[in-house]
């Protein structure tokens, strides 16, 4: 009745405020319309999908799932594990060759390396003959 508005502590701003008088409230607590339930008009509503869209969508989501675990059945195939029976997790295959493919790509870059360290080799033993 006396409180025309209510300051909000956590974001220091003025609220309005509106008396309820229900039967389970008997001292006139004031409340903010702010933490008032109210049904929302625009909230967003899910869409229902027939029965054979659904069973559509399911199939392809099934057949997507499907997919996927073969193909990381493929790469647990052909990544180097110790012990080799052991299976592992999504995210750990994805690290493991994360790591193999890194490894890999350092052993080219150690062969090219020794390589070019051959080539200097040969061409600087050869200037001194000339």
């Amino acid at each position: 009745m006396g409180v025309e508005s209510y300051v909000s502590p956590f974001l220091g701003i003025s609220l309005p405020v509106q008396e309820i008088n229900a039967g389970h409230l008997q001292d006139n607590t004031l409340v903010p319309t702010a933490m008032q339930t109210k049904p929302k008009k625009n909230a967003r509503k899910r869409r229902k999908l027939s029965g054979m869209k659904r069973i559509a969508a399911t199939t392809r989501e099934r057949s997507r799932i499907e997919h996927l675990n073969c193909a990381f059945h493929t790469l647990r195939s052909r990544i180097p594990t110790q012990p080799s029976d052991v299976k592992l997790t999504k995210v750990e295959t994805l690290r493991l060759a994360m790591s193999y493919i890194t490894h890999l790509q350092k052993l080219l870059d150690d062969i090219e390396n020794q390589k070019k360290e051959k080539s200097t080799d040969c061409d600087s033993a050869l200037i001194p003959l000339l």
